[in-house]
């Protein structure tokens, strides 16, 4: 990311007038708007390279992240077990599914995600972290901050880690923890 994200539209979209169902073009396209912040967008680039190639992992597993991003979580999820039947041993898409559920509330189901996708990559930081928050959510803290522990031994600058980690101490009340723990969440 150069920071020349209209340039590389502008080139995507260059190749697109010659070629309009060229996928690489549609997926570079959906991503340097997803990176834009142009969820809507983005969303239409990659559901474009889907219906031309429905077995494309990347384009539906990035739609769907941007399904989520913009609040469609029942699509989210729709789309994540598609994904997944593609690659059932990718880890992405079941921290994907997991995130969703989360967001709903499921969080029972989230963890089983969750631990799908560490038995697909045991060092995955973002799962393990948020694994804890779902756990924090049980109210199984002790679980909880034993996920974020193990994301702080592989990634000791896991934002993510440190700010949940901190939440769920301040709630423990255990304040000076929580305060060290929100200082290295900078």
């Amino acid at each position: 990311n150069l920071g020349r994200g209209d340039e590389g539209i502008q080139c995507c979209d260059q190749v697109l007038l010659i070629d309009p169902k060229n996928f690489l073009a549609l997926l570079t396209k959906g991503q340097t708007l997803h990176q834009l912040q142009q969820k809507e967008k983005a969303l239409n680039c990659y559901e474009q390279c889907v219906s031309l190639y429905p077995g494309s992992f990347s384009a539906g597993h990035n739609a769907n992240c941007c399904l989520a991003d913009l609040g469609r979580l029942d699509e989210a999820l729709a789309g994540c077990d598609r994904v997944i039947k593609l690659q059932p041993r990718y880890p992405k898409p079941w921290n994907l599914k997991g995130s969703v559920l989360s967001k709903q509330g499921k969080h029972r189901e989230s963890i089983a995600c969750f631990d799908q996708a560490l038995t697909h990559d045991p060092q995955f930081v973002e799962a393990l972290a948020k694994k804890g928050h779902s756990l924090s959510k049980l109210n199984q803290f002790i679980d909880a901050i034993t996920c974020l522990d193990a994301a702080l031994a592989i990634d000791p600058k896991s934002t993510m880690s440190w700010s949940e980690k901190g939440r769920i101490l301040l709630l423990l009340k255990k304040y000076r923890g929580s305060i060290v723990c929100y200082d290295k969440d900078r």
